[in-house]
C-alpha cells in the first residue's frame, strides 16, 4: 500500500516541475489536502504561486503546471 500523498511531497514534486509540465492531482487528494469550503481555492492558488505554478480544475481533480520563471 502507498502512503497519501503529503504537503511537503506535494510541494517537492511541483518544484521538480519544468516550465510547461503539469500535474494532476484528483479531486479526493485535493479535498484532503486543501479542504472543502470556500477558502479552498485560495489555500491551492498561494501554494501552487509560491512554487512557481497555476492551477486550474478540470472535471476530475486539479491540474497544477509549472510557469516559465518570467511569469511568476
Amino acid at each position: 500500500m502507498t502512503e497519501p500523498l503529503s504537503l511537503p511531497l506535494l510541494q517537492m514534486q511541483l518544484d521538480h516541475l519544468v516550465p510547461g509540465q503539469g500535474l494532476h492531482l484528483p479531486t479526493s487528494e485535493v479535498e484532503r489536502m486543501f479542504g472543502h469550503d470556500d477558502v479552498a481555492n485560495g489555500r491551492i492558488r498561494n501554494f501552487a504561486e509560491g512554487h512557481g505554478c497555476m492551477f486550474a480544475w478540470s472535471g476530475s481533480g486539479v491540474q497544477f503546471v509549472k510557469l516559465p520563471r518570467g511569469e511568476r
